[in-house]
């Protein structure tokens, strides 16, 4: 890239001898150089002038741009689905699944926190971590299934970005309800 300093006479231009390019008005992108640079937030140029003169004069110097994230990833799953299965004679605070999720993001745009929908009350999440807890006796007699709905949002702001996966929780038969009889007392006639 080459551009005239001075556009009435050219006494100089400057070319970039870098393979990241960084042009005026020119937008930059967090995830253009990859990993290394979502993570540092900041890319180096360095930039050759030359003059226009006999014997032509080259400088050399470096220029530090710092990125600052914006909030444009949301949080993302490892699944769609999860399943889990608990025993119905688990204790409360029993722990059932962990699930967490990650965001390409930054800083407090990364930041992901946790909530939990459906279950009945049956079942809580840390909102931190993303582990799953019972909360409540469960009774596979009573219900089977539950069908949870796990939403990550990020700290993002003005605005926080937010996506969901599914938990279907299967409650595990445990013996214990004796047998019954269906008819109380039974009564019997013999004949001798």
């Amino acid at each position: 890239m080459s551009a005239n300093i001075n556009a009435k006479k050219p006494t100089h231009s400057y070319s970039n001898v870098s393979s990241r390019k960084v042009s005026p008005g020119q937008g930059c992108d967090r995830t253009d150089s990859g990993k290394a640079m979502r993570k540092a937030g900041f890319c180096h140029c360095f930039r050759s002038i030359c003059s226009a003169g006999s014997p032509a004069l080259t400088g050399t110097g470096t220029i530090a741009v710092t990125v600052d994230d914006v909030n444009d990833n949301v949080p993302t799953f490892a699944f769609n689905m999860y399943f889990a299965t608990v025993p119905e004679d688990a204790p409360t605070g029993t722990d059932i699944l962990l699930v967490n999720s990650s965001d390409a993001d930054a800083s407090t745009n990364a930041v992901i926190s946790y909530r939990l929908t459906g279950g009945n009350s049956q079942f809580t999440i840390n909102p931190s971590t993303g582990q799953i807890i019972t909360s409540a006796l469960l009774d596979r007699e009573a219900r089977e299934n539950y069908t949870l709905v796990v939403v990550a949002s990020d700290g993002g702001f003005p605005k926080a970005l937010s996506s969901s996966t599914s938990v279907l929780v299967s409650v595990a038969d445990v013996n214990d309800n004796p047998p019954k009889f269906q008819h109380h007392p039974y009564a019997h006639s013999c004949l001798l």
